[in-house]
C-alpha cells in the first residue's frame, strides 16, 4: 500500500488496504494529533492542518516496518482506543486508551498486535515506553504539521537505532536530538495558548459527564462530533473558544500536590461561588510539565543514561475576568490549601 505523508514523503506499507476501512481505524481520520482541535488552536498561532491520528498511526507503522510485521499492525492500532480530543478526557474512560486499543485490536482479529499493545510481548516497549516508535513520530510530526518547524532529529534514524531484542538504543546521539525537540514542542504545549482552551473544554466535558450526557457512545465519536455535542450543551463557552476568545492566565504554580479531576472540578466551582462569579468562569489545570521529562535510556553497550529531570507538578489558573488583588489572593489560597 502506497502512503503519501507530509513527514516522510511517499512510502510503501506492508498492510492490506482493507484494514484502513475498519471502523476503529478509519475513525482516526477525525481525531487530531493535538488534544485541542486544530481549528481552535489555529486562532493562536498553531496550524489548522495538524496531522490526524490516522496519519500519525501510519507514520508509526512505517517506522515499525524496520523491525517486525506484527509490530506494524500494533503501530496502526495503537491509538484506536482514544476518545475524541485524545488525552483530554481519557481520565473519564473505564480503561486507559492503551488497554482499549489492545481490546479493540483483539476484537478485530489481530491477536498478535493486541498482545504487543497489552504490554505482554517482548516488543511492547517499542510502542509504549519513555521513548518509542510512537513518540519518535509524534514529536517530529507535530513540529512539522502543527508549528511549521523542522525537527533536528530523523525519526527513521531513531527507529533504526532501536534494538528490539535487547531493548536498547544503538545511537544515543539521535536520542539526545529527540529530547531537544521534545522539550521545544512541550514548551509550546504547556503555554497559555494550548492550556487555556484545554482547561475550558476539559471542565465543560467533565460537567457533562457528571450529568450523564456523555455516555459510552461518546468515546467512539470524532473530534467534530464531540464539538457538535459541546455546542448543543455548552454553546456559549464553546462558541467563545471557536471564535478565539480564551480565558486569561492569572496564576501559575509549581510543586504542589497534583489534583485528581473531581477535586479540581470541585475547586473550580468553589472558587466561582466564593467570588460570586458565574459558572464556568474559572478553570484550573493540574498536571506534570513534560518540557524536560526524566528518562532512563538503556544503550546497547550496556550503560544506562539518564536525561532530563523529574518534572514538577504544574498548576495553572485561568479566568474569564480580571481578578482584583483580593480575588487573586483568595484563588491562590484555595489552590494552595483548599477553600
Amino acid at each position: 500500500m502506497l502512503v503519501r505523508d507530509r513527514l516522510y514523503g511517499s512510502f510503501d506499507l506492508t498492510l492490506g488496504g482493507e484494514v484502513l476501512d475498519l471502523a476503529p481505524v478509519s475513525r482516526l481520520r477525525g481525531i487530531s494529533l493535538s488534544n485541542v482541535p486544530p481549528r481552535i488552536l489555529s486562532k493562536v498561532g498553531f496550524s489548522e492542518n495538524i496531522s490526524n491520528r490516522l496519519e500519525h498511526s501510519l507514520g508509526v507503522a512505517h517506522l515499525a516496518q524496520y523491525h517486525d510485521e506484527d509490530l506494524v499492525y500494533a503501530a496502526l492500532f495503537h491509538d484506536v482506543g482514544l476518545p475524541p480530543f485524545s488525552h483530554m478526557v481519557e481520565h473519564l474512560m473505564r480503561e486507559d486508551h492503551e488497554a482499549r486499543s489492545a481490546r479493540l485490536a483483539w476484537d478485530l482479529g489481530y491477536s498478535r498486535a493486541s498482545t504487543i499493545l497489552s504490554g505482554k510481548h517482548h516488543l511492547s516497549w517499542m510502542i509504549s515506553s519513555g521513548i518509542d516508535l510512537d513518540n519518535a513520530d509524534n514529536v517530529a510530526r507535530f513540529l512539522v504539521t502543527g508549528l511549521a518547524s523542522s525537527p533536528s532529529y530523523d525519526p527513521i534514524r531513531l527507529a533504526k537505532s532501536m534494538d528490539p531484542g535487547r531493548g536498547c538504543f544503538l545511537d544515543t546521539s539521535i536520542v539526545k536530538k529527540w529530547l531537544v525537540d521534545r522539550k521545544r514542542l512541550y514548551s509550546r504545549l504547556f503555554g497559555w495558548a494550548n492550556l487555556a482552551p484545554h482547561s475550558v473544554m476539559t471542565s465543560l466535558l467533565e460537567d457533562m459527564f457528571i450529568e450523564g450526557i456523555l455516555d459510552e457512545a461518546f468515546f467512539d465519536m470524532t473530534d467534530e462530533e464531540g464539538i457538535a455535542m459541546l455546542l448543543r450543551h455548552r454553546r456559549r463557552r464553546m462558541n467563545a473558544l471557536l471564535s478565539g476568545h480564551f480565558p486569561r492566565e492569572v496564576l501559575r504554580l509549581e510543586g504542589l500536590e497534583p489534583l485528581d479531576w473531581e477535586t479540581r472540578f470541585g475547586l473550580e466551582r468553589e472558587i466561582e461561588g466564593r467570588l460570586g462569579r458565574e459558572r464556568f468562569s474559572v478553570f484550573v489545570f493540574s498536571g506534570r510539565s513534560k518540557e524536560d521529562r526524566k528518562l532512563r535510556i538503556k544503550t546497547c553497550d550496556g550503560s544506562l543514561l539518564e536525561f532530563g529531570r523529574e518534572s514538577p507538578t504544574l498548576t495553572v489558573v485561568f479566568t474569564y475576568f480580571r481578578p482584583s488583588g483580593e480575588e487573586l489572593k483568595l484563588i491562590r489560597g484555595c489552590i494552595e490549601s483548599g477553600c
